[in-house]
């Protein structure tokens, strides 16, 4: 790419996929000034809407987080009633994620098949193995199940490292930052507000998408199970607010 790049000042260059990690590596090795990396995760809940052409309901032309605390009652029920409409496919969303391909699918269970199956094993099996020279594929695969089962928990290296064949806590620590990296789950680590205690404070761990989550443990119905459901909100919640996704409704 560099010596297409440095001959061919006619030509624009697009490399995709989920090597990610190596695509940085390359952009500081031999592509400074050349290449921008621009990170794409799964759709916002937003971008799922309007892939399915959701747009033309009748919604709030503007809406600010910041203001709903202000809202009384009667003006947060209001609001409510005017997204009912989304709500079957918001419960949609949190099953099978933000993947335009499953989005468009009309056979939701076929999609978190694929999803665990093209998505979830290619990048785990395949990827990260190759790109992070993972010595124990299995390990890695247990403690991927490991945080699934746990996710939106406060997570203890130590704890893991116990349940996980007893392993040393820097293998979990190294292939937590593999998994980090390859963009299938986020760290939520504590802020630091000048207080030690939240210096010694565990981060939480959250699945990229709530729908990987469901796919990897598959789950039967999560939106009849409270505690399922609640994490699959906080997931997409916070996934929502990772990448830093303006909502504007038109």
């Amino acid at each position: 790419m560099k010596v297409i790049y440095d001959s061919r000042r006619d030509i624009r260059l697009i490399a995709a996929g989920s090597a990610s990690p190596i695509l940085e590596k390359g952009s500081t090795d031999s592509g400074t000034g050349r290449w921008s990396i621009l990170k794409i995760p799964a759709m916002s809940f937003y971008e799922y809407c309007r892939l399915l052409s959701l747009d033309a309901l009748n919604l709030p032309e503007t809406i600010q987080i910041s203001s709903l605390a202000a809202m009384n009652h009667t003006m947060l029920s209001n609001l409510m009633d005017q997204f009912s409409p989304l709500l079957t496919h918001f419960n949609r969303y949190l099953t099978i994620g933000g993947f335009p391909e499953l989005v468009l699918s009309h056979a939701d269970l076929y999609s978190q098949r694929m999803l665990r199956e093209d998505v979830v094993d290619k990048v785990l099996k395949r990827d990260v193995l190759t790109l992070f020279s993972i010595r124990s594929p299995l390990l890695m695969e247990k403690l991927f199940l490991y945080l699934c089962m746990n996710s939106t928990q406060i997570f203890n290296v130590s704890a893991a490292a116990k349940e996980l064949e007893n392993i040393s806590a820097a293998t979990v620590e190294s292939y937590l930052e593999a998994l980090e990296m390859s963009n299938l789950i986020y760290l939520s680590k504590p802020m630091d507000a000048g207080s030690k205690g939240a210096l010694k404070g565990r981060p939480k761990i959250f699945i990229a998408d709530a729908a990987i989550c469901n796919a990897v443990l598959m789950t039967d119905d999560i939106l009849a199970d409270e505690t399922e459901l609640g994490a699959a909100v906080e997931t997409t919640v916070y996934k929502h607010i990772q990448c830093g996704i303006a909502y504007k409704f038109r």
